[in-house]
């Protein structure tokens, strides 16, 4: 029997302007593609108040589909009561679990602060008419929040990885590397203090002991405070490092992710606090090997698919073993390319985003 089709009106609240090189962005840009491949029409706004009512206004929606929770409570004034009477289906993003939902994200570790719980955030995810998550934590965080698992649904994100050029990239590479070939490592991600960006610099240091022309591309958004700012300024003055400045992406199939990770011989991840990156899977779906900090939300989806690693010395262990062995660092990439096909696809994240509209649009016990 085929799956019934949806035929409501959807508007998504993304955190990030949808041509913007942000994780959140990108699943704003693919959830927008999914709901309609399930027959929906959809209008994706900036989760900004004024933003997000005229768009209500002009758009008309059935139905609120929130990217990230923070940023959606943002979108609605920072206040749950503004939510207009409509169904909202809300995604827990990447960092929800520590920033707003209680989450500790050193749960392993002794003396290490515990994850903030903003109650407007709780609030709102109760309030919510149906939950999405990518991630079996997150899973299970929001049914304990909900008090019930049966409106959270378990999308399984599939990455669409556009390969549109990136100007002056291989001279960038090129300049940083001293003209000679070289290897290049990707760190991608803001440098705000839940990335852990202070350990690039010791981490591409003790490689360029090793690899003398080693280049770190590091992607991501413009500074916003003095802290990622500094950060910025301390990275650029590194000999080997390569400030990616801010690239276009489009929707899904298009943009630039792919031309970088054509590039790049090893990804690197050092978040202190993830959910399940973009980024990342798009290094899994291109072939890209990955070495990821051992933090929570890293290891409940990545096993074997990626290198996990506790401190700054193991990742360097685990990037020059990829680098002084093509056929381990294929066979990695093989490993990841083979879990991405075994457990997701663009139609089984459809189907679930589809269960999800489904859920928060049936008539309530109440009504």
């Amino acid at each position: 029997m085929p799956e019934p089709r949806l035929t409501h009106r959807v508007l998504i609240l993304s955190p990030y302007v949808l041509g913007s090189a942000r994780g959140n962005a990108s699943t704003a840009r693919r959830t927008a593609s999914r709901l309609e491949q399930a027959g929906a029409v959809t209008r994706v706004v900036q989760a900004i108040p004024s933003e997000v009512a005229q768009a209500i206004l002009d758009f008309q929606p059935d139905v609120l589909h929130g990217i990230h929770v923070g940023h959606t409570l943002r979108g609605l004034g920072n206040d749950p009561a503004n939510l207009p009477p409509l169904p909202l289906v809300l995604c827990i993003g990447g960092n929800d679990l520590f920033e707003d939902l209680g989450v500790n994200p050193n749960q392993d570790a002794t003396g290490e602060e515990e994850g903030e719980t903003r109650a407007d955030s709780v609030r709102l995810i109760r309030q919510a008419a149906a939950v999405v998550v990518a991630t079996e934590a997150q899973r299970v965080t929001a049914a304990q929040l909900r008090g019930s698992g049966t409106t959270v649904f378990l999308a399984p994100r599939f990455p669409e990885v556009g390969h549109e050029p990136i100007p002056k990239l291989e001279g960038l590479i090129a300049s940083a590397a001293g003209g000679e070939r070289t290897s290049v490592l990707v760190w991608s991600g803001a440098l705000r203090r839940q990335k852990r960006p202070e350990w690039i610099l010791p981490i591409h240091r003790a490689l360029r002991g090793i690899f003398p022309t080693l280049v770190t591309v590091v992607a991501g958004p413009s500074p916003r405070d003095e802290s990622e700012n500094a950060s910025s300024k301390t990275l650029q003055g590194e000999p080997g490092i390569a400030l990616l400045p801010p690239f276009p992406c489009g929707g899904p199939g298009h943009g630039c992710a792919g031309t970088l990770l054509a590039l790049a011989d090893v990804v690197l991840n050092t978040s202190r606090t993830e959910g399940m990156s973009n980024f990342i899977l798009e290094a899994l779906a291109e072939g890209t090997p990955v070495v990821a900090a051992n933090t929570p939300g890293n290891r409940d989806w990545l096993t074997t698919q990626a290198l996990l690693f506790d401190t700054k010395e193991q990742a360097v262990e685990l990037i020059r073993g990829l680098l002084e062995s093509p056929s381990k660092a294929k066979a990695q990439a093989d490993l990841a390319r083979g879990w991405l096909a075994e457990t997701a696809s663009p139609e089984a994240e459809a189907k679930a985003l589809s269960e999800a509209h489904q859920a928060a649009l049936a008539p309530s016990e109440n009504d």
